[in-house]
């Protein structure tokens, strides 16, 4: 597996696979979510507009994404985390998307690892990420990788099947990003 920085060109590159791959991450069991492909295809573009993604590649297939921009294109941050961070240098993984068949193999872990290669810690702080309280593996990835449970939103979703509303509990997670000199290198 291969990954890759992924602006704009990367975008259009893979703007199919990204969306079947979004869709079937949430519109499929536990979280059974309604997605449309033109709404979705509208939220891509404001990402990589203001962000940037990492892309697992495997012979020219796309596996996995993680995508992310600044905070302040999140409109459902909590106050409480609004009153004590600056949204000008806090970073948001807004997305973690693994194909089914390669799930729990490492990928999200290397999907975060090169996020934080590629983002600028001159210019942002801290980093959050957004994650369903149901989702217990995505959790413990992210504690393991430093992230700590910060605040909380309740979203109301659409069922897949189109049967109804739900409410989702998605708890914010939050990692400073520290620069720390050992041996002469940067480590985070």
């Amino acid at each position: 597996m291969e990954y890759a920085l992924a602006g704009k060109y990367y975008y259009r590159k893979y703007r199919y696979e990204l969306c079947r791959l979004y869709i079937d991450t949430f519109s499929r069991k536990p979280s059974f979510q309604f997605l449309d492909e033109k709404t979705t295809v509208q939220y891509f573009t404001t990402v990589f507009e203001h962000g940037f993604g990492i892309f697992a590649i495997k012979h020219g297939k796309l596996y996995g994404a993680l995508l992310a921009l600044p905070l302040a294109f999140d409109l459902l941050v909590p106050h409480k985390i609004l009153s004590k961070y600056s949204i000008r240098h806090s970073f948001y993984i807004a997305e973690i998307m693994v194909s089914e068949m390669f799930q729990g193999q490492g990928i999200g872990r290397k999907l975060i690892m090169n996020f934080f290669d590629e983002v600028n810690i001159n210019e942002y702080t801290n980093v959050f990420i957004r994650v369903w309280e149901k989702n217990k593996p995505a959790i413990k990835l992210y504690e393991k990788m430093g992230f700590k449970p910060l605040a909380s939103i309740i979203q109301t979703k659409l069922m897949a099947d189109k049967s109804g509303m739900y409410n989702f509990r998605k708890i914010y997670m939050l990692k400073e990003l520290k620069k720390e000199f050992v041996n002469g290198a940067v480590n985070y």
